[in-house]
């Protein structure tokens, strides 16, 4: 295949997680690949990304101080010069095969944005199949764009994506928090063609977070009230029939959020570590007609609390 391919990396000040996203795509079988380190206002990245420049043609872009993940992704767009282009967090690896499982159809025509299936690790191993045997299966979902509209299903590590073009949509640098649930909208609001391809070839960290704080539960309510805030303002900008399917689904999203809240406050207990990618299966069951909804409520329980 002659198509070049352009992968945006935003980071900020994640020197120790970086090397392994790097790594992971030093180990994809691809012969033109382009990788736009974007450094969101961090520290120098210059004795990080030094050792991959052999095996790698990669650009690294500073933004001027800490612009937000939207504007590092619309750096990386400006900067890649690929037919298409990949997504990976600084702490989230593919394995081996993940763009040969992806370019083929983007390559025939047939799709516009691909996406495999993504799992889960709280603690990060080797970079193999193996080594990540025990990651969870989170985010396996065929695209439905009804589903979309109420919760972000597809994260960015398993993304490949056409370019948008000078005029096509770009992410909001005004969204801080599910940006790209926002761009993913955008996209298909704009007629690009999604498919799904469940190939289990992305991995993404949930490594513990909050264990140092004075006060742990507290530090993850102030968290988890920034991303409840910024999906309220997204439900808002992405408004959908009161009486549809899709608001049912958005309403137990915020039940979630409120439930969550309760726990923290009330009991100070941490809510588990894969508790959003558990809601969101609890949703899509209801969404799909496997959850009844007088059962959604229990399910979402066992969500937060693990």
């Amino acid at each position: 295949m002659d198509q070049k391919l352009s992968v945006v990396i935003p980071t900020n000040d994640r020197p120790a997680s970086l090397p392994y996203a790097l790594a992971s795509l030093r180990a994809q079988d691809v012969e033109d690949i382009q990788v736009v380190v974007v450094n969101d206002g961090g520290a120098s990245l210059d004795d990080v990304v030094a050792p991959f420049r052999d095996d790698m043609r990669l650009e690294l872009v500073t933004n001027p101080g800490n612009l937000g993940p939207a504007a590092a992704r619309n750096a990386g767009f400006e900067a890649a010069d690929g037919d298409f282009v990949a997504f990976l967090g600084d702490d989230d690896v593919l394995l081996p095969g993940h763009f040969d499982a992806i370019l083929p159809l983007l390559a025939d025509g047939s799709a516009d944005f691909v996406y495999t299936t993504t799992k889960a690790s709280t603690e990060r191993h080797e970079l193999s199949g193996e080594g990540y045997r025990d990651a969870v299966r989170v985010f396996d979902y065929d695209f439905d764009r009804d589903f979309l509209l109420v919760a972000n299903c597809i994260p960015t590590l398993g993304v490949v994506m056409r370019p948008p073009g000078a005029s096509g949509p770009r992410f909001d640098e005004n969204v801080r928090a599910a940006e790209d649930w926002d761009m993913w909208l955008r996209l298909a609001a704009a007629g690009y063609r999604f498919r799904h391809v469940d190939v289990e070839s992305g991995i993404y960290h949930r490594l513990p977070r909050h264990g140092g704080e004075a006060d742990p539960a507290a530090a993850q309510a102030r968290a988890l009230r920034f991303f409840h805030d910024s999906y309220t303002r997204l439900c808002a900008r992405w408004q959908v029939d009161d009486q549809s399917l899709t608001a049912k689904g958005r309403s137990f999203v915020l039940r979630t959020y409120e439930l969550a809240f309760s726990q923290l406050e009330e009991s100070k207990k941490l809510l588990a570590p894969l508790w959003y990618e558990h809601m969101v299966r609890a949703v899509h069951r209801h969404h799909v007609g496997e959850l009844a909804p007088g059962d959604v409520e229990a399910a979402l329980r066992e969500a937060i609390d693990g």
